[in-house]
């Protein structure tokens, strides 16, 4: 796990004003495969930029390779000849999608490893290297990201935890699976994941009590799960699964899983400041407002 300050390259302080940022979890591009929807990615990129947009990188950004294929080629043998043949269509797809995500270079909070990606011989991966190019810190497996704001009239702050990982593999509602991390993670105020292609998030209201002996009040506290959707579609009319001329689904289409949420959400976290009465006192403290479109 990956523990970080959110503090993508083009904010230049570690805190931030009570004021609203927008952060647009990513992932499961699959780029390579027939269903992979790069004109709709442009668009969802582009709405991200001009949204002033923080982007959270969630993995499965190319199609090849599975981790059962990377098994297998490893255990291949292949001359070097054919290695570096392989590197260097690897390297043509990451920069393929560097050039995609472009205007977004140091705007990531950080970019996870998925299930698909090729390891290059000097042991870094086309995940690794995507997330130097884009200045993007490379949260591996999973990311504890911590994201703080201040108040300086008020002297509060308040800090927004993020909880995100790949996915990993299973059937059933992702949101399902969110829900019971977060009785693990009870400081997440996000959790987020993707794998399964589904796009749809979840609150979770709660109420904290705070204070000190004599002094107890409570506060709202809403949290949110999110399923980061997809942009490789899971039917796709003439699909041939890079095979023949005959009809033939891919992975998806073969397993008759559900049809692919295409898209990516927008996370809104507005930081602010209440006010609580107790025993005729008045108390101040901060309170995060998010919300999440799809």
């Amino acid at each position: 796990m990956e523990v970080i300050d959110a503090q993508p390259k083009y904010v230049r302080s570690k805190t931030l004003p009570f004021k609203t940022i927008r952060i647009r979890p990513i992932g499961d591009i699959q780029l390579g495969s027939d269903g992979t929807q790069v004109k709709r990615l442009k668009e969802y990129i582009r709405e991200g930029i001009e949204a002033d947009a923080w982007f959270l990188g969630m993995g499965d950004y190319t199609d090849f390779l599975s981790p059962s294929n990377r098994q297998k080629l490893k255990n291949a043998g292949l001359y070097d000849n054919s290695v570096n043949k392989i590197e260097k269509w690897a390297i043509e797809e990451i920069n393929e999608l560097a050039d995609l995500f472009k205007d977004t270079k140091g705007r990531w909070i950080g970019m996870h490893e998925g299930h698909h990606f090729y390891e290059f011989s000097d042991g870094t991966t086309t995940d690794t290297r995507l997330s130097e190019m884009l200045e993007a810190p490379f949260l591996g497996t999973c990311g504890l990201t911590g994201i703080q704001f201040t108040n300086a009239e008020a002297h509060r702050s308040v800090t927004c935890v993020i909880w995100s990982h790949h996915g990993s593999t299973g059937s059933g509602s992702i949101l399902n699976k969110l829900e019971k991390i977060a009785l693990g993670f009870p400081n997440a105020d996000i959790l987020c994941m993707a794998h399964a292609n589904q796009l749809e998030t979840r609150a979770i209201p709660a109420v904290e009590l705070i204070g000190k002996r004599g002094q107890f009040y409570t506060k709202s506290r809403s949290r949110r799960l999110v399923a980061t959707g997809s942009f490789d579609t899971a039917y796709t009319v003439g699909s041939t699964d890079g095979m023949t001329g005959r009809p033939r689904g891919g992975y998806a289409e073969k397993a008759a899983y559900r049809p692919t949420g295409i898209g990516a959400p927008m996370i809104r976290i507005t930081p602010q400041v209440h006010d609580s009465y107790h025993n005729g006192k008045r108390y101040m403290y901060g309170e995060l407002d998010i919300r999440a479109e799809v």
